[in-house]
Protein backbone atom coordinates (compact mmCIF):
# COMPACT_ATOMS: atom_id res chain seq x y z
CA UNK A 1 0.00 0.00 0.00
CA UNK A 2 1.55 3.34 -0.55
CA UNK A 3 1.97 5.22 2.59
CA UNK A 4 1.45 9.12 0.62
CA UNK A 5 -2.14 7.83 0.14
CA UNK A 6 -2.80 8.43 3.62
CA UNK A 7 -1.39 12.14 3.40
CA UNK A 8 -2.94 12.93 0.13
CA UNK A 9 -6.48 13.55 -0.68
CA UNK A 10 -8.88 12.00 -3.18
CA UNK A 11 -7.93 13.86 -6.29
CA UNK A 12 -10.35 15.85 -8.42
CA UNK A 13 -9.72 15.51 -12.19
CA UNK A 14 -8.51 19.07 -12.35
CA UNK A 15 -6.10 18.09 -10.04
CA UNK A 16 -4.73 15.30 -12.04
CA UNK A 17 -4.48 17.23 -15.09
CA UNK A 18 -2.25 19.44 -13.26
CA UNK A 19 0.19 16.85 -11.77
CA UNK A 20 0.26 15.43 -15.10
CA UNK A 21 1.95 19.15 -16.28
CA UNK A 22 4.06 18.97 -13.22
CA UNK A 23 5.35 16.11 -13.94
CA UNK A 24 6.52 17.02 -17.93
CA UNK A 25 7.76 20.41 -16.48
CA UNK A 26 10.34 19.06 -13.88
CA UNK A 27 11.38 16.11 -15.77
CA UNK A 28 12.67 18.70 -18.21
CA UNK A 29 14.90 20.37 -15.20
CA UNK A 30 15.48 16.59 -13.69
CA UNK A 31 16.34 14.81 -16.27
CA UNK A 32 19.37 17.22 -18.07
CA UNK A 33 20.61 18.25 -14.73
CA UNK A 34 20.86 14.72 -13.37
CA UNK A 35 22.55 13.79 -17.15
CA UNK A 36 25.14 16.41 -17.10
CA UNK A 37 26.42 15.20 -13.36
CA UNK A 38 26.46 12.14 -14.58
CA UNK A 39 28.81 12.76 -17.93
CA UNK A 40 30.46 15.66 -16.03
CA UNK A 41 31.61 13.27 -13.34
CA UNK A 42 32.75 10.66 -15.70
CA UNK A 43 34.55 13.06 -17.98
CA UNK A 44 36.18 15.22 -15.08
CA UNK A 45 37.35 11.86 -12.99
CA UNK A 46 38.82 10.42 -16.51
CA UNK A 47 40.14 14.16 -17.37
CA UNK A 48 42.01 14.08 -13.73
CA UNK A 49 43.43 11.03 -13.99
CA UNK A 50 44.88 11.43 -17.44
CA UNK A 51 46.32 14.64 -16.40
CA UNK A 52 48.22 13.39 -13.21
CA UNK A 53 49.29 10.21 -15.21
CA UNK A 54 50.60 12.44 -18.24
CA UNK A 55 51.23 15.09 -16.40
CA UNK A 56 49.34 17.47 -19.02
CA UNK A 57 48.18 20.24 -17.08
CA UNK A 58 45.32 21.00 -19.63
CA UNK A 59 43.64 17.44 -18.72
CA UNK A 60 43.67 18.67 -15.50
CA UNK A 61 42.36 21.88 -16.08
CA UNK A 62 39.75 20.69 -17.62
CA UNK A 63 39.04 18.04 -15.06
CA UNK A 64 38.55 21.52 -12.59
CA UNK A 65 36.84 23.43 -15.18
CA UNK A 66 34.29 20.90 -15.16
CA UNK A 67 33.81 20.40 -11.68
CA UNK A 68 33.37 24.08 -11.06
CA UNK A 69 31.09 24.76 -14.04
CA UNK A 70 28.49 21.68 -13.30
CA UNK A 71 29.37 20.08 -9.95
CA UNK A 72 28.76 21.15 -6.41
CA UNK A 73 26.25 24.21 -7.25
CA UNK A 74 23.71 24.30 -4.08
CA UNK A 75 20.74 26.28 -4.93
CA UNK A 76 20.79 24.30 -8.63
CA UNK A 77 20.91 21.00 -6.63
CA UNK A 78 17.93 21.67 -4.76
CA UNK A 79 16.01 23.50 -7.25
CA UNK A 80 16.84 21.07 -10.11
CA UNK A 81 17.98 17.98 -8.50
CA UNK A 82 15.46 17.45 -5.30
CA UNK A 83 12.67 19.21 -5.44
CA UNK A 84 11.93 17.62 -8.80
CA UNK A 85 12.04 14.06 -7.47
CA UNK A 86 9.72 15.05 -4.35
CA UNK A 87 7.12 17.11 -7.10
CA UNK A 88 6.92 13.88 -8.70
CA UNK A 89 6.38 11.86 -5.86
CA UNK A 90 3.44 14.05 -4.99
CA UNK A 91 1.98 14.17 -8.94
CA UNK A 92 2.52 10.29 -9.29
CA UNK A 93 0.71 9.74 -5.86
CA UNK A 94 -1.99 11.45 -7.13
CA UNK A 95 -2.65 9.87 -10.65
CA UNK A 96 -1.72 6.67 -8.85
CA UNK A 97 -4.07 6.83 -6.25
CA UNK A 98 -5.92 4.03 -4.48
CA UNK A 99 -3.77 1.04 -6.55
CA UNK A 100 -0.85 -0.94 -5.33
CA UNK A 101 1.64 1.15 -6.79
CA UNK A 102 4.31 2.11 -3.91
CA UNK A 103 4.87 5.74 -4.82
CA UNK A 104 6.14 6.92 -1.61
CA UNK A 105 8.43 3.77 -1.53
CA UNK A 106 10.31 3.95 -5.22
CA UNK A 107 10.39 7.62 -5.11
CA UNK A 108 11.89 7.63 -1.27
CA UNK A 109 14.45 5.44 -2.60
CA UNK A 110 15.23 7.85 -5.99
CA UNK A 111 15.44 10.84 -4.00
CA UNK A 112 17.86 9.60 -1.37
CA UNK A 113 20.18 8.49 -4.02
CA UNK A 114 20.08 12.02 -5.88
CA UNK A 115 20.68 13.26 -2.36
CA UNK A 116 24.25 11.27 -1.89
CA UNK A 117 24.97 11.73 -5.40
CA UNK A 118 24.71 15.70 -4.99
CA UNK A 119 26.65 15.53 -1.74
CA UNK A 120 29.37 13.46 -3.28
CA UNK A 121 29.35 16.00 -6.19
CA UNK A 122 29.70 18.82 -3.99
CA UNK A 123 32.82 16.64 -2.02
CA UNK A 124 34.55 15.92 -5.52
CA UNK A 125 34.89 19.54 -6.68
CA UNK A 126 36.15 20.81 -2.98
CA UNK A 127 38.86 18.09 -3.60
CA UNK A 128 40.16 20.15 -6.25
CA UNK A 129 41.24 23.11 -4.50
CA UNK A 130 43.04 21.34 -1.75
CA UNK A 131 46.33 20.27 -3.31
CA UNK A 132 47.39 17.75 -0.35
CA UNK A 133 44.43 15.89 -0.50
CA UNK A 134 44.97 12.32 -1.22
CA UNK A 135 44.91 11.06 -4.79
CA UNK A 136 42.84 8.16 -3.50
CA UNK A 137 40.10 10.04 -1.51
CA UNK A 138 39.66 12.15 -4.72
CA UNK A 139 39.32 9.45 -6.95
CA UNK A 140 36.91 7.76 -4.32
CA UNK A 141 34.88 10.92 -4.06
CA UNK A 142 34.44 10.94 -7.95
CA UNK A 143 33.95 7.48 -8.32
CA UNK A 144 30.81 7.96 -5.37
CA UNK A 145 29.60 10.86 -7.23
CA UNK A 146 29.45 8.91 -10.57
CA UNK A 147 27.87 6.15 -9.11
CA UNK A 148 25.20 7.05 -6.93
CA UNK A 149 24.46 9.45 -9.99
CA UNK A 150 23.74 6.27 -12.01
CA UNK A 151 22.07 4.57 -9.53
CA UNK A 152 19.52 7.47 -9.18
CA UNK A 153 18.74 7.69 -12.29
CA UNK A 154 18.20 3.61 -12.94
CA UNK A 155 15.81 4.09 -9.64
CA UNK A 156 14.18 7.22 -11.37
CA UNK A 157 13.88 5.05 -14.98
CA UNK A 158 12.93 1.86 -13.02
CA UNK A 159 9.65 3.98 -10.72
CA UNK A 160 8.80 5.76 -13.84
CA UNK A 161 8.31 2.86 -16.29
CA UNK A 162 7.18 0.47 -13.90
CA UNK A 163 4.40 3.30 -13.88
CA UNK A 164 3.18 1.55 -17.32
CA UNK A 165 2.84 -1.69 -16.35
CA UNK A 166 -0.48 -2.12 -13.72
CA UNK A 167 -0.75 -5.66 -14.16
CA UNK A 168 3.22 -5.89 -12.14
CA UNK A 169 1.74 -3.41 -9.33
CA UNK A 170 0.33 -6.01 -7.03
CA UNK A 171 2.74 -8.42 -7.12
CA UNK A 172 6.58 -6.21 -7.14
CA UNK A 173 8.15 -7.43 -3.69
CA UNK A 174 11.51 -5.08 -4.93
CA UNK A 175 12.72 -2.04 -3.69
CA UNK A 176 13.47 -0.87 -6.96
CA UNK A 177 11.13 -2.20 -9.67
CA UNK A 178 11.75 -4.04 -13.26
CA UNK A 179 15.25 -3.79 -12.73
CA UNK A 180 15.91 -6.72 -15.37
CA UNK A 181 12.99 -5.53 -17.31
CA UNK A 182 14.35 -4.94 -21.08
CA UNK A 183 12.16 -1.69 -21.24
CA UNK A 184 14.17 -0.32 -17.97
CA UNK A 185 17.06 -1.20 -19.40
CA UNK A 186 16.44 0.54 -23.04
CA UNK A 187 15.08 3.44 -20.84
CA UNK A 188 18.24 3.29 -18.83
CA UNK A 189 20.83 3.10 -21.51
CA UNK A 190 18.86 5.93 -23.90
CA UNK A 191 19.11 8.18 -20.49
CA UNK A 192 22.69 7.61 -20.16
CA UNK A 193 23.49 7.77 -23.69
CA UNK A 194 22.11 11.50 -23.31
CA UNK A 195 23.72 11.88 -20.61
CA UNK A 196 26.97 12.15 -22.78
CA UNK A 197 25.72 13.74 -25.39
CA UNK A 198 23.73 16.89 -23.40
CA UNK A 199 27.06 16.92 -21.15
CA UNK A 200 29.65 17.53 -24.53
CA UNK A 201 26.68 20.29 -25.39
CA UNK A 202 26.51 21.92 -22.29
CA UNK A 203 30.02 21.99 -21.86
CA UNK A 204 30.09 23.82 -25.36
CA UNK A 205 27.17 26.02 -24.34
CA UNK A 206 28.61 27.29 -20.75
CA UNK A 207 32.33 27.44 -21.72
CA UNK A 208 31.77 29.16 -25.23
CA UNK A 209 27.88 30.76 -25.74
CA UNK A 210 26.28 31.63 -22.03
CA UNK A 211 27.47 35.10 -21.27
CA UNK A 212 30.02 35.43 -23.28
CA UNK A 213 31.52 31.71 -22.50
CA UNK A 214 33.50 31.07 -19.36
CA UNK A 215 36.93 32.98 -18.65
CA UNK A 216 40.32 32.35 -19.94
CA UNK A 217 39.41 29.64 -22.68
CA UNK A 218 41.28 30.11 -25.16
CA UNK A 219 44.16 29.27 -27.16
CA UNK A 220 45.24 25.57 -27.15
CA UNK A 221 43.00 24.69 -24.31
CA UNK A 222 39.92 26.34 -25.99
CA UNK A 223 41.01 24.03 -29.51
CA UNK A 224 41.14 21.36 -27.44
CA UNK A 225 37.81 21.36 -25.32
CA UNK A 226 35.90 22.98 -28.18
CA UNK A 227 37.30 19.08 -30.49
CA UNK A 228 36.71 16.89 -27.67
CA UNK A 229 33.04 18.16 -26.64
CA UNK A 230 31.94 18.50 -30.32
CA UNK A 231 33.24 15.13 -31.76
CA UNK A 232 32.56 13.15 -28.44
CA UNK A 233 28.53 14.73 -28.23
CA UNK A 234 28.13 14.12 -32.24
CA UNK A 235 29.03 10.13 -31.51
CA UNK A 236 26.99 10.57 -28.65
CA UNK A 237 23.99 12.24 -30.67
CA UNK A 238 23.99 9.81 -33.08
CA UNK A 239 23.83 6.71 -30.85
CA UNK A 240 20.84 8.01 -29.62
CA UNK A 241 18.88 7.27 -32.29
CA UNK A 242 19.10 3.58 -31.98
CA UNK A 243 18.96 3.82 -28.28
CA UNK A 244 15.81 5.98 -28.52
CA UNK A 245 13.78 3.71 -31.14
CA UNK A 246 15.10 0.69 -28.87
CA UNK A 247 13.28 2.38 -25.64
CA UNK A 248 10.17 3.37 -27.54
CA UNK A 249 10.09 -0.16 -29.24
CA UNK A 250 10.28 -1.92 -26.10
CA UNK A 251 7.09 0.26 -24.20
CA UNK A 252 4.47 -2.63 -23.37
CA UNK A 253 1.79 -2.97 -26.00
CA UNK A 254 -0.82 -1.13 -24.03
CA UNK A 255 1.46 2.03 -24.30
CA UNK A 256 1.85 2.46 -27.40
CA UNK A 257 -0.28 4.51 -29.99
CA UNK A 258 -0.70 6.23 -33.44
CA UNK A 259 0.51 9.81 -31.13
CA UNK A 260 3.24 8.22 -29.66
CA UNK A 261 4.96 7.03 -32.75
CA UNK A 262 4.03 10.56 -34.14
CA UNK A 263 6.20 12.12 -31.49
CA UNK A 264 8.44 9.46 -32.24
CA UNK A 265 9.05 10.91 -35.68
CA UNK A 266 9.14 14.52 -34.41
CA UNK A 267 11.76 13.89 -31.12
CA UNK A 268 14.09 11.83 -34.23
CA UNK A 269 13.89 15.47 -36.54
CA UNK A 270 14.63 17.07 -33.97
CA UNK A 271 17.88 15.18 -33.14
CA UNK A 272 19.07 14.67 -36.88
CA UNK A 273 18.94 18.88 -36.53
CA UNK A 274 21.11 18.17 -33.48
CA UNK A 275 23.40 16.05 -35.25
CA UNK A 276 23.75 18.42 -38.43
CA UNK A 277 24.65 21.73 -36.35
CA UNK A 278 27.62 19.64 -34.66
CA UNK A 279 28.94 18.62 -37.57
CA UNK A 280 28.76 22.10 -39.22
CA UNK A 281 30.26 22.87 -35.89
CA UNK A 282 33.31 20.18 -36.29
CA UNK A 283 33.91 21.61 -40.17
CA UNK A 284 33.98 25.49 -39.48
CA UNK A 285 35.06 25.28 -35.53
CA UNK A 286 32.30 27.74 -35.02
CA UNK A 287 31.39 27.22 -31.05
CA UNK A 288 28.92 29.98 -31.50
CA UNK A 289 26.65 27.27 -32.86
CA UNK A 290 26.53 25.67 -29.76
CA UNK A 291 23.93 28.39 -28.42
CA UNK A 292 21.63 26.71 -31.12
CA UNK A 293 22.20 23.17 -30.60
CA UNK A 294 22.11 22.86 -26.80
CA UNK A 295 18.55 24.48 -26.72
CA UNK A 296 17.48 22.10 -29.75
CA UNK A 297 18.67 18.68 -27.65
CA UNK A 298 16.54 20.17 -24.58
CA UNK A 299 13.50 20.70 -26.96
CA UNK A 300 14.32 17.17 -28.27
CA UNK A 301 14.02 16.02 -24.78
CA UNK A 302 10.12 18.22 -24.23
CA UNK A 303 9.43 16.53 -27.04
CA UNK A 304 10.52 12.68 -25.59
CA UNK A 305 8.38 13.82 -21.95
CA UNK A 306 5.48 14.63 -23.97
CA UNK A 307 5.86 11.23 -25.51
CA UNK A 308 6.35 9.42 -21.93
CA UNK A 309 3.01 11.46 -21.28
CA UNK A 310 1.13 10.02 -23.89
CA UNK A 311 1.92 6.22 -23.29
CA UNK A 312 1.36 6.34 -19.55
CA UNK A 313 -2.25 7.75 -20.53
CA UNK A 314 -2.67 4.70 -23.02
CA UNK A 315 -1.48 2.48 -20.51
CA UNK A 316 -3.12 3.66 -17.62
CA UNK A 317 -6.49 4.11 -19.36
CA UNK A 318 -8.73 1.55 -16.85
CA UNK A 319 -7.11 3.71 -14.24
CA UNK A 320 -8.23 7.05 -15.86
CA UNK A 321 -11.86 5.45 -15.51
CA UNK A 322 -11.68 5.18 -11.93
CA UNK A 323 -10.25 8.80 -11.31
CA UNK A 324 -13.21 10.22 -13.38
CA UNK A 325 -15.55 7.84 -10.72
CA UNK A 326 -13.63 9.64 -7.77
CA UNK A 327 -13.87 12.95 -9.02
CA UNK A 328 -17.66 12.43 -9.71
CA UNK A 329 -18.25 11.34 -6.16
CA UNK A 330 -16.37 14.24 -5.07
CA UNK A 331 -18.26 16.77 -7.45
CA UNK A 332 -21.08 15.24 -6.24
CA UNK A 333 -20.15 15.25 -2.74
CA UNK A 334 -19.15 19.24 -3.00
CA UNK A 335 -22.55 19.78 -4.61
CA UNK A 336 -24.60 18.27 -1.31
CA UNK A 337 -22.28 20.32 0.73
CA UNK A 338 -23.09 23.45 -1.28
CA UNK A 339 -26.74 22.98 -0.86
CA UNK A 340 -26.58 22.54 2.72
CA UNK A 341 -24.59 25.79 3.32
CA UNK A 342 -27.10 27.73 0.51
CA UNK A 343 -29.81 26.54 3.42
CA UNK A 344 -31.38 23.98 0.28
CA UNK A 345 -33.54 21.12 2.30
CA UNK A 346 -32.89 18.05 1.97
CA UNK A 347 -35.57 15.29 -0.12
CA UNK A 348 -37.39 14.22 2.66
CA UNK A 349 -41.05 12.37 3.13
CA UNK A 350 -42.62 15.29 5.73
CA UNK A 351 -41.77 17.42 3.24
CA UNK A 352 -42.97 15.55 0.11
CA UNK A 353 -46.58 15.57 2.15
CA UNK A 354 -46.66 19.29 2.60
CA UNK A 355 -46.10 19.29 -1.48
CA UNK A 356 -48.71 16.62 -1.79
CA UNK A 357 -51.02 18.32 -0.11
CA UNK A 358 -50.61 21.65 -1.47
CA UNK A 359 -49.89 20.88 -5.54
CA UNK A 360 -51.53 17.41 -6.29
CA UNK A 361 -54.37 16.85 -4.37
CA UNK A 362 -56.52 19.68 -6.38
CA UNK A 363 -56.24 16.15 -9.02
CA UNK A 364 -55.42 13.20 -7.36
CA UNK A 365 -56.49 11.08 -4.60
CA UNK A 366 -54.94 7.80 -4.02
CA UNK A 367 -58.25 5.29 -4.44
CA UNK A 368 -60.50 7.06 -6.49
CA UNK A 369 -60.75 9.26 -10.18
CA UNK A 370 -60.60 12.87 -9.84
CA UNK A 371 -58.90 14.99 -12.36
CA UNK A 372 -56.37 12.66 -13.13
CA UNK A 373 -55.71 8.64 -12.09
CA UNK A 374 -55.99 7.03 -8.62
CA UNK A 375 -52.39 6.45 -7.49
CA UNK A 376 -53.08 3.06 -7.20
CA UNK A 377 -53.57 2.82 -10.69
CA UNK A 378 -50.35 4.24 -11.86
CA UNK A 379 -47.66 3.98 -9.28
CA UNK A 380 -47.48 0.04 -9.02
CA UNK A 381 -44.49 0.71 -12.72
CA UNK A 382 -42.80 3.14 -9.76
CA UNK A 383 -42.34 0.50 -7.49
CA UNK A 384 -39.26 0.92 -5.08
CA UNK A 385 -38.00 3.86 -8.23
CA UNK A 386 -38.04 7.26 -6.78
CA UNK A 387 -35.80 8.95 -9.51
CA UNK A 388 -37.92 7.81 -11.99
CA UNK A 389 -41.26 8.92 -10.65
CA UNK A 390 -39.42 12.47 -9.43
CA UNK A 391 -38.37 12.55 -13.24
CA UNK A 392 -41.45 12.08 -14.30
CA UNK A 393 -43.08 15.12 -11.88
CA UNK A 394 -40.46 17.35 -13.09
CA UNK A 395 -41.15 16.69 -16.82
CA UNK A 396 -44.99 15.20 -17.04
CA UNK A 397 -45.88 13.60 -20.65
CA UNK A 398 -49.25 12.28 -21.45
CA UNK A 399 -49.56 8.65 -20.87
CA UNK A 400 -52.91 7.81 -20.77
CA UNK A 401 -55.69 9.26 -23.32
CA UNK A 402 -58.34 9.10 -21.08
CA UNK A 403 -57.09 11.69 -19.13
CA UNK A 404 -55.66 15.33 -19.59
CA UNK A 405 -51.92 15.96 -19.40
CA UNK A 406 -50.49 16.55 -16.71
CA UNK A 407 -49.29 19.63 -16.39
CA UNK A 408 -45.44 20.91 -15.26
CA UNK A 409 -46.02 22.05 -11.46
CA UNK A 410 -42.77 23.95 -11.30
CA UNK A 411 -41.41 22.29 -8.26
CA UNK A 412 -37.70 22.12 -7.72
CA UNK A 413 -35.58 18.83 -7.90
CA UNK A 414 -35.69 18.58 -4.09
CA UNK A 415 -39.37 18.88 -3.96
CA UNK A 416 -40.35 16.70 -6.47
CA UNK A 417 -38.40 14.25 -5.08
CA UNK A 418 -39.88 14.54 -1.63
CA UNK A 419 -43.14 14.38 -3.35
CA UNK A 420 -42.13 10.76 -5.45
CA UNK A 421 -40.60 9.43 -2.00
CA UNK A 422 -44.24 10.31 0.08
CA UNK A 423 -45.91 8.81 -2.66
CA UNK A 424 -44.23 5.25 -2.86
CA UNK A 425 -44.44 5.08 0.68
CA UNK A 426 -48.29 5.71 1.18
CA UNK A 427 -48.35 3.75 -1.48
CA UNK A 428 -46.89 0.77 0.15
CA UNK A 429 -48.62 1.26 3.39
CA UNK A 430 -51.95 0.81 1.44
CA UNK A 431 -50.95 -2.54 -0.08
CA UNK A 432 -49.82 -3.80 3.03
CA UNK A 433 -53.81 -2.88 4.66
Amino acid sequence: MNFLDSFISPPRADHILIAKYIIIAVSLFFIPYMSILLGSTLFSLGFSYRGKSENNPVFTRFAKDLAETFLGNTGAALIMGVLPVIAMAICFAQILYATPYNTGQYFTITLLLVVLALVAARLYRNSFNKPDASPLLHYGLGIAAHGLTVLALLAFCSSVTFVLFPEEWPINKEPIPLLYDWNVIAQFMFVTGSAVALTCLAILFFFFSWMGGKQDVSGEYAVYVRKFSSITGLIATLLQTPLFLWAIGTLPFSAKSYMVYYLAFGALAVLFVVSYLLYLLIRDANAGLSALIFPLFLIFWLVFLVNENFARENALVYQNYALKKIDAELRAKMEAEREERGGVVAANVELGEQVYTAKCTACHQFEQRVVGPPYVEVLPKYAGDVQKLKDFILNPVKVNPEYIQMPNLGLKPHEAESAAMYLLKHYEELSKK
